[in-house]
């Protein structure tokens, strides 16, 4: 028989409003991290009960662990940094995302779907993105770790950059007369380089007005310099792909492309890719005239099937010079990056400093930089696709590099 209604029933004996207090758990709660499990957290749990997230549900309905000063706390799980943490509970406070120190928004996008605390776009949403503003961060990282990762790039692409080797080796040419290598020319470079250092020019982004109606049509007539130097890059590395499979140099559909699409994207100089296929085809050995030739058949067949017409490859065709052309788009404007409009009286930016940093590990220094045009000086443009016609039609600020301690 129950003994439920008993006198001596201390349970019994208790207020109402006491027991339900008692089931209803406690208002706050101590949260672990696993990045910081000793550091607890006190969280409200009335803000996790009215969003019922995981979280929330996970407290109502687990046991709490005992912590060494006899405390309870609960362990928020595997994907919960303090950090995050705190930028969940200040957000869901808030009523808008706020982003802790430490955490990107593609982080807290992440965590908040998977606790089920939705970004919604209704007219009073429970949460909404951050306010416009530099003071409420909305990029995915910080600038500065873009910034690092960019210059790293850059310096990778010119320690490795085939026509600036050859340049700088023509002011004192190595191996001349040897008919079975061709390793540098002789004759006058035009470039503002010696064997130990060269100015180069961050060019600015080629224009991209060609006239409305069809614009890969438009690109194609038109025939700029980055477009033709785009698309023999892609042939180049299209023909690297082929031998590993012979077979697929001869496909043109959406599968074989999706396929040179991703192998382009494993690539760690990413759109500077074309920089270290750019090479002076006098100075080249056979193997990369070879894939030269083999880029600008590539170029050849892929304007040729734009122009005329439709037919079972233009798709294709047109895909590639769409690709190209958003290459060029999404390319950083390092014109701009490196630009002295906003540097200090020492010509100081943080961006240079960066990119210093970059090509100090590589080995390379920077001399000077240049913000003005000097006719005196002709540096080598950087992107080489970039340049217009000629490099004295080519923009931006100029930086004289040494190589001294690699060459």
């Amino acid at each position: 028989m129950s003994g439920a209604g008993r006198p001596g029933d201390t349970a019994d004996d208790e207020p109402d409003s006491k027991r339900q207090r008692m089931s209803a758990g406690p208002e706050y709660a101590m949260i672990s991290c696993f990045d910081d499990p000793d550091k607890h957290l006190e969280v409200d749990l009335s803000l996790l009960d009215a969003s019922g997230c995981r979280l929330g549900l996970l407290i109502r309905n687990s046991e709490p662990s005992i912590g060494a000063s006899g405390r309870p706390f609960y362990r928020a799980g595997n994907t919960m940094t303090r950090d995050m943490l705190v930028t969940m509970v200040k957000s869901m406070s808030l009523g808008r995302l706020v982003l802790s120190k430490g955490v990107t928004i593609g982080e807290a996008l992440s965590v908040l779907e998977y606790e089920g605390v939705m970004l919604q776009s209704d007219p009073k949403p429970k949460l909404t993105m951050p306010r416009a503003g530099l003071a409420f961060s909305k990029r995915n990282g910080s600038v500065g770790g873009w910034l690092q990762s960019l210059c790293e790039r850059i310096a990778d692409a010119i320690v490795q950059w085939p026509r600036l080797e050859s340049i700088m080796n023509s002011a004192i040419p190595y191996d001349v007369g040897n008919p079975l290598i061709r390793s540098v020319s002789t004759a006058p470079c035009g470039y503002s380089s010696t064997a130990t250092r060269a100015w180069l020019r961050f060019a600015e982004r080629p224009n991209d007005d060609y006239g409305d109606g069809d614009h890969v049509l438009s690109l194609v007539t038109t025939n700029p310099g980055w477009l033709m130097e785009g698309l023999v890059a892609l042939g180049i590395m299209h023909y690297r792909m082929t031998q590993d499979n012979k077979e697929f140099g001869a496909l043109r559909d959406e599968g074989s492309f999706r396929k040179l699409l991703e192998y382009l994207k494993k690539d760690p100089l990413r759109t500077f890719y074309q920089v270290r296929l750019d090479a002076c085809k006098v100075s080249s050995d056979a193997k990369t005239r070879k894939e030269s030739a083999k880029g600008e058949k590539f170029y050849a067949e892929i304007r040729e099937s734009v122009l005329n017409g439709y037919s079972v490859t233009t798709d294709y065709a047109r895909a590639a010079v769409m690709l190209a052309d958003y290459q060029r788009k999404c390319s950083p404007t390092c014109s701009r990056i490196f630009s002295g409009a906003c540097a200090d009286e020492a010509g100081s930016t943080p961006e240079r400093v960066v990119l210093k940093k970059a090509l100090e590990t590589r080995g390379v220094s920077i001399v000077r930089w240049m913000d003005t045009r000097d006719p005196s000086i002709r540096p080598i443009v950087f992107p080489p696709s970039w340049r217009v016609s000629s490099n004295s039609s080519c923009y931006g600020p100029s930086v004289l590099l040494s190589f001294e301690n690699i060459m």
